[in-house]
This record gives structure tokens, sequence and C-alpha cells, in this order.
């Protein structure tokens, strides 16, 4: 299933029109549905803020993953948790040590540490991890 279609589909499930979630984002209908057709795909700030409203994953949104909450999480307990616990299943499956992708993130380990823990992350470190 495309993105559009992952997007279409929570928006229904969540009752709402395009209209009503282009408000939510700050965006226009058209956006949206732009976004809906796959015509357009949504940047990565969008793409939290959707993942927030609709309370799934952003791993799932993307198409990665095909349950909407991973890792077990049975109800939505906060975005940040969601993304902690996304990193370090990440992290895990890659190999890499918490050195290695402190050092690729231009952070300490402590902090690193910290979003594990569900400790907000900014949006360029986010952008940065995603990227990686």
């Amino acid at each position: 299933m495309s993105i559009g279609n992952r997007i279409k589909n929570c928006r229904t499930e969540n009752q709402f029109t395009q209209k009503e979630l282009a408000n939510k984002l700050g965006l226009t209908p058209k956006m949206v549905s732009f976004y809906e057709n796959d015509e357009r795909i949504p940047p990565a700030d969008i793409l939290v803020k959707l993942a927030s409203i609709f309370k799934v994953s952003t791993d799932y949104l993307l198409g990665m993953v095909e349950q909407k909450m991973p890792y077990g999480i049975s109800s939505y307990s906060g975005q940040n948790e969601s993304t902690g616990k996304s990193i370090l299943f990440w992290i895990r499956k890659t190999g890499l040590g918490d050195d290695e992708v402190a050092e690729m993130l231009g952070i300490s380990e402590e902090l690193l540490k910290s979003y594990y823990a569900g400790e907000s992350m900014p949006l360029d470190t986010l952008i940065k991890f995603h990227r990686n």
C-alpha cells in the first residue's frame, strides 16, 4: 500500500475531511489531496505530524511495517516514546554501537540514550537519523 493510501485510510478511519486534516497540519486541502494521490511525498516534519495525529508510527505511514504501532505498543503512549523505540530498534538491527550512531548524528551517547527513553528529539536530529 502506498504512503498516499495509508494517509487516506488513516484520515477516513479518524473521520476527518481533507479540509480538517489540512487545518491540523497547517496546509491546504489541495496539498493533502496531493499526498493522498501520491502526487507529492510529505516532508519529514509533516510525516511526524501525521503520525501524531493518527497515532501511528512514521514507519507505518512510509510502508516499512504493516502494524500501525510497532514493537508491541498496544495503545498510543506518545510520539516521543515511539520515536525512541524506533531508534533503538534500528540501532540493534544494524549492529551499530551507540558510539557510532551518536557520532553519525553529531550528539553525545548520553543524549542518544535519553532519546531511547522517550526524550524529545529535535526535528533536525530526527531528519539526520532517517537519512542515514
